[in-house]
């Protein structure tokens, strides 16, 4: 497993879900309050780093503490995303 390509994977997922919650909110297609937050923020940490998990599994044969770790550093990243997605999103509150 190339724990390089797995955090370069995950920073690029990471910041184009972000990307997306931001255009979403910044054009303004529904008035935004905290249901619709919620709901981004829901949205971004389901479909955050499926592209570098699919791209895991699919091509490596990984043990349990593989399984492991590639979940701990998803995990960290979708904190990540999350965090910065509040901070930005309290502006438009």
């Amino acid at each position: 497993m190339d724990l390089e390509l797995l955090h370069i994977m995950c920073k690029q997922d990471t910041r184009n879900g972000f990307n997306e919650f931001k255009r979403v909110i910044d054009i303004n297609l529904f008035t935004f309050d905290l249901n619709v937050k919620e709901d981004l923020l829901n949205q971004l940490s389901q479909g955050l780093c499926s592209r570098t998990v699919k791209e895991f599994v699919t091509n490596n044969n990984l043990s349990n503490k593989q399984l492991e770790y590639l979940s701990i550093v998803i995990e960290y990243y979708k904190a990540i995303a999350i965090k910065t997605a509040e901070n930005y999103s309290r502006r438009f509150l």
